[in-house]
């Protein structure tokens, strides 16, 4: 009877102790997240191509595109801007560019396959009253190349300066 009692109260003794110790947490599964999105950024980088001139009104137009090959179902241009000055002055067609592109691949274990098509979106630019002369072309503070006005469009796709 007194080996019962005494085993009785080792067990009562134990189960109080374990009410006591704090049971371990485990720790919270960890959610997982996106990669962050890489963005890409293309300022006074790209390819200036001059298509037309009206020889009456002396408007000058054509096209910029920005350095690089961005697929069109992985990325999107977040952000475009193509401002271009006459510096009659000078002598010079300035331009200032700055695109943003921004990555939206899908990012998963099944990486979708881009297409290479290099979005080649193009941004349409016009300068009005460019008047008959020889011009600097300019991307930011480089000269890209001489353009004559009127200019004499033999090819298709125009008088063209820069890299893609």
């Amino acid at each position: 009877m007194k080996k019962r009692l005494f085993v009785l109260l080792l067990l009562l003794a134990s189960l109080l102790t374990a009410c006591n110790t704090p049971t371990p947490t485990l720790a919270p599964t960890p959610t997982p997240t996106p990669p962050p999105r890489k963005t890409w950024t293309i300022e006074n980088a790209g390819w200036i191509c001059f298509r037309e001139y009206d020889l009456f009104t002396h408007e000058l137009g054509g096209v910029f595109r920005p350095k690089g090959c961005f697929s069109s179902t992985c990325t999107r241009r977040q952000e475009e801007k193509v401002d271009v000055e006459l510096d009659g002055s000078n002598m010079a067609l300035k331009f200032v560019t700055k695109f943003v592109v921004l990555d939206i691949a899908t990012h998963t274990p099944q990486e979708q396959v881009c297409s290479a098509d290099c979005n080649s979106d193009e941004m349409a630019f016009k300068l009005a009253d460019v008047m008959t002369g020889t011009y600097a072309a300019m991307l930011g503070d480089q000269k890209m190349g001489s353009l004559e006005v009127p200019p004499t469009f033999i090819q298709v796709g125009g008088i063209c300066f820069g890299e893609w």
